[in-house]
């Protein structure tokens, strides 16, 4: 039965993937042919037009989040949960796809997000994508999180052709990381990359989906013992990331990319690497979360991860691999 409910469920995701990309269908072609010469504000209005039919109308539920402790245990939570002495709060968001403003973004110490804070970009000219980001920049200010890290995803192509330098400017109320280490007040060490897969030859969506070779070139300069892997795509879909998750065993990996991935969506976490059936009592499983908060078909309707890093447990761990 459990197997007819999974295939019953999997048949009507294509069927209802398939009635949104044909209801947007024509228009994304009249887009896809109108800035073939170049984005101009009239192309703009028609790619602003095609995100209204693309996003969907359902709306994210005032006050619910993904609750996951840190063993790893996973709730559905509509009210804050006190937070364990001797962790640091981390509130994990990814694929908001320009719909943060409608986000109900819990309270903690970190605030994660790891990219596609745009929505197809790549339509859209400099001046229109300057905006956008000032926007997301402007609501980042807004969260009360003490500290705030960013990477982007492979929707966030005008931000990408802006450099490292100039985004970091522009996103002035987070710390933006692209294939950088930075540690937190905690001593909690993060390493964000905004890699991923490419889901098809035919997107233009393809910012930062570097080649194997490249991945790896940036890979090999992660340290071993980083605490924390941010990264836009799942690691276990980047060959690169998956080798160095499996060797090294970061506590947490935290990502988005694939929607359906998200920890809501699947009421549990991903143990990551093959070190996982360690034995060992102090050894710590590398704990996998998926915060997209855009859902199936682009509806806005999957909420943020919380999730609460216990750091003594991670620094015995850590020493016993010393």
């Amino acid at each position: 039965m459990q197997f007819v409910s999974e295939t019953y469920n999997r048949i009507s995701n294509v069927i209802n993937m398939a009635f949104s990309l044909a209801k947007i269908a024509p228009l994304y072609r009249q887009v896809r042919q109108a800035i073939s010469n170049g984005t101009t504000p009239k192309t703009d209005e028609m790619a602003a037009k095609l995100l209204d039919l693309w996003l969907g109308k359902k709306v994210y539920v005032a006050g619910s989040y993904v609750y996951v402790d840190a063993n790893g245990n996973v709730d559905i939570a509509m009210t804050e949960k006190p937070k364990e002495k001797g962790t640091v709060r981390f509130v994990i968001l990814s694929d908001t796809h320009e719909c943060h403003h409608m986000l109900s973004v819990p309270k903690g110490d970190v605030l994660i997000h790891t990219g596609d804070f745009l929505m197809m970009n790549a339509l859209f000219g400099k001046e229109a994508s300057m905006k956008k980001i000032k926007d997301f920049n402007n609501w980042l200010g807004e969260q009360p999180h003490e500290e705030k890290f960013v990477i982007c995803g492979n929707h966030d192509s005008n931000a990408a052709s802006l450099g490292k330098e100039a985004l970091k400017g522009m996103l002035s109320n987070a710390t933006y990381l692209e294939n950088d280490v930075v540690y937190l007040k905690s001593g909690i060490s993060i390493f964000g990359t905004p890699a991923s897969k490419r889901n098809s030859p035919f997107s233009p969506n393809d910012a930062f989906q570097y080649t194997s070779e490249e991945l790896q070139e940036i890979v090999n300069k992660i340290p071993e013992n980083i605490d924390v892997l941010m990264s836009h795509g799942p690691p276990d879909d980047l060959i690169p990331l998956n080798n160095y998750v499996n060797k090294n065993n970061p506590a947490i990996c935290i990502f988005g990319h694939i929607h359906e991935r998200n920890t809501s969506n699947t009421k549990d976490v991903f143990f990551l690497g093959d070190n996982n059936n360690n034995s060992d009592n102090n050894y710590k499983k590398t704990i996998g979360l998926n915060g997209a908060t855009i859902g199936r078909n682009f509806d806005p309707s999957q909420v943020p991860v919380v999730y609460d890093y216990n750091i003594k447990d991670r620094i015995k761990s850590r020493n016993s691999r010393l």
